[in-house]
């Protein structure tokens, strides 16, 4: 014997429709907050202090010497939502040396640039999320900049055999 489920009345449609259209914005702002906790790029570090998280986002990975790198750096609350700053400062150094500063002004907890590391090894960088013109967050990470790699070409010739 087999059982038949009940027909749906068109009264009961739009409330179904409706509770589906629900549950895809939920779903799409879910996604949405991991976006902003997470937005590294190719490669990247996390961080957190006591009321935030930091994601130091980088393409390429790894950084090469000599070559542009892009950032992306975000902070948000711990609830997920994103830090709403004046202002976000970014400093570059290796060693004692400064190399590079860059100043954002309105930002929405997230900044980007690009910067070419000049040579291979470990670099500082800094970060601080300004608001009300005091620190916010600021946080410093330790990146590489590898060597650039060489390329060697093969003569066309040498192909063709």
């Amino acid at each position: 014997r087999t059982t038949r489920r009940p027909q749906r009345s068109n009264d009961q449609r739009p409330r179904l429709i409706l509770t589906m259209v629900r549950r895809l914005a939920l779903i799409a702002i879910s996604l949405a907050v991991l976006g902003i906790v997470s937005a590294h790029l190719s490669g990247g570090k996390h961080a957190s202090t006591d009321q935030y998280f930091l994601d130091i986002g980088h393409t390429p990975d790894p950084i090469l010497a000599e070559e542009t790198t892009t950032f992306l750096i975000t902070a948000a609350h711990k609830n997920g939502t994103q830090a709403r700053v004046d202002s976000v400062h970014v400093t570059i150094r290796r060693d004692t040396t400064l190399l590079a500063a860059t100043m954002k002004a309105n930002q929405a907890g997230s900044t980007s640039f690009n910067y070419a590391f000049p040579k291979p090894g470990t670099y500082n960088v800094t970060t601080t999320f300004n608001q009300d013109e005091k620190a916010l967050v600021e946080h410093t990470t330790s990146l590489t900049a590898q060597p650039k790699p060489t390329t060697w070409y093969e003569p066309l010739w040498s192909l063709a055999t």
